[in-house]
């Protein structure tokens, strides 16, 4: 269904004007009848506290909200870092600071790699691909000149032995290439845009081939990256999936990003991701649990219906509680899973109800909701949570609702 969306706002965009306007007004009784019909469905389905205030609500629910988050401030605090030493120049020290994260796999108290983000941040800085992209359309040297990254390309060959230095001009190198090829899908693409794309690739190549790159976490990640965007085939790119987890074991940032990868949208389908998912259990849970299991399905139950449908909830139920005990920060873990289950379940998520399958499988990522926020939730933090207090606010008065109604005070992370 998300395929067929994105297909139809592709060619709608495109039409001429009157075109757009006629098929509009042709549409729109249809719109009308639909949009009733769901009014009067949420009207008779809504739980009663969502017509509460605020106020209601907090008058009954007691907890602790910290808008400060630990991992984001450390992430701020190494991305002020890079900048510093990329507005400097001072090569020699970027290099050296991306290859000692690298090195010790340094994170963030909730996982995020840090070597990784020092190209996040500088490509962010020069190229605003957070905008640039968002119409999916490919970038244009006006907007985004080659030379833009020109002066990382050249530290890099300056200072062959800089391991920092020459991942950071892979990863710019292949985002480069993603520029220019733009977001569409590939019947959508032009064939001067992936000519043009394979330019950028061709330069990431000669960098991710330097010497010393063959047991680092970062290199194996980018060359992940490079397979999964040159359009290899399944085996290709499980060969380097293989690689990167046994260089980075337990990362949650590319389990889920292989989950992703194996949809049917991309290179596998959901027998693939069962399969390479129950394997990782097999090999890993006398380490790890199902901790595993989970990360891979993580961005993919976000995401895609089928995906959701198809996991062994079981095994992701028990993955999440291996990721809570095993974290550095527990408040942080326990509410980054919160904010994960809100987005799969069906009270505030974004996935289509689909057939019934998936809507009885979203009622149960509700109540895995509610059983985890009774169980582990003892400090509330927004920025896990969409960034918003009202959010967390309203999805917890789902979770004490039969409470609230009853005027009965609960106060988080007590007995009820």
């Amino acid at each position: 269904m998300s395929r067929i969306a994105f297909l139809w706002s592709f060619v709608f965009s495109r039409m001429p004007y009157p075109i757009r306007l006629l098929m509009n007004l042709v549409v729109l009784p249809f719109i009308i009848v639909r949009m009733l019909f769901r009014i009067v469905e949420h009207t008779f389905t809504e739980n009663p506290v969502n017509h509460l205030q605020p106020a209601e609500i907090r008058a009954f629910l007691k907890y602790e909200s910290d808008t400060t988050d630990p991992s984001k401030t450390e992430l701020r605090a190494f991305q002020d870092k890079v900048r510093a030493l990329a507005e400097a120049r001072d090569w020699p020290a970027l290099g050296a600071l991306i290859e000692r994260c690298d090195k010790r796999r340094e994170s963030t108290p909730d996982g995020t790699r840090l070597a990784p983000q020092a190209i996040e941040v500088i490509w962010g800085d020069l190229a605003k691909s957070g905008k640039v992209l968002e119409d999916c359309g490919p970038v244009s040297a006006v907007a985004l000149p080659d030379d833009a990254v020109a002066p990382y390309l050249d530290a890099a060959d300056a200072h062959p032995d800089s391991l920092g230095l020459s991942a950071l001009a892979a990863g710019l190198s292949m985002r480069m290439g993603w520029s220019r090829r733009g977001g569409d899908y590939a019947a959508m693409t032009r064939e001067s845009e992936f000519r043009a794309m394979a330019e950028w690739f061709d330069h990431a190549r000669t960098y991710l081939n330097a010497p010393g790159a063959a047991e680092s976490p970062l290199f194996a990640g980018l060359t992940y990256e490079f397979v999964a965007g040159a359009g290899a085939d399944l085996p290709d790119l499980q060969t380097a999936f293989d690689r990167w987890s046994r260089l980075d074991p337990g990362n949650h940032e590319a389990l889920a990003l292989h989950g992703w990868y194996l949809l049917p949208r991309w290179y596998g389908d959901y027998a693939v991701m069962d399969d390479t998912a129950r394997k990782l259990f097999a090999a890993t849970h006398g380490e790890r649990g199902s901790a595993d299991y989970t990360a891979l399905y993580w961005t993919a139950a976000e995401e895609d219906e089928g995906a959701v449908a198809t996991l062994d909830m079981g095994l992701y139920r028990d993955g999440l509680y291996d990721m809570i005990r095993a974290s550095k920060d527990r408040d942080t873990t326990v509410n980054r899973i919160c904010g994960h289950l809100l987005k799969v379940g069906s009270r505030f998520g974004m996935l289509e109800k689909g057939h019934p399958q998936v809507a009885a499988r979203r009622a149960e990522f509700d109540a895995l909701f509610d059983e985890i926020v009774r169980a582990e939730l003892k400090l509330v933090l927004p920025y896990r949570w969409g960034n918003s207090n009202k959010m967390a606010l309203y999805a917890l008065a789902h979770t004490y609702s039969e409470e609230i109604l009853a005027e009965r005070t609960v106060t988080l992370g007590q007995a009820a």
